[in-house]
């Protein structure tokens, strides 16, 4: 099973993807089954060690130019604040 998901780097494609999706199903002809046929690579990581997430979304998000405020928004500590 697959526990707390998330995404480290590719939340443009994401989305990109999902608007994609949601303009094409609306329109005639679309056949869902050449959706459901789309690769899309993943790297999956498993560790309960989240100096070693950090330090991997860190890296993973290099080629664009992101405040370091952001790297610390999926942090344990800034969840739990969002949680309250």
């Amino acid at each position: 099973a697959l526990y707390d998901p998330s995404v480290i780097n590719g939340c443009q494609t994401v989305k990109n993807a999902a608007l994609w999706l949601a303009e094409r199903a609306q329109k005639p002809g679309f056949l869902a089954e050449h959706w459901e046929r789309v690769r899309i690579p993943l790297r999956v990581l498993i560790t309960r060690d989240e100096e070693l997430v950090d330090d991997v979304t860190i890296s993973n998000n290099r080629q664009n130019a992101i405040r370091a405020s952001a790297f610390r928004a999926n942090h344990k500590t800034q969840l739990a604040l969002a949680e309250r």
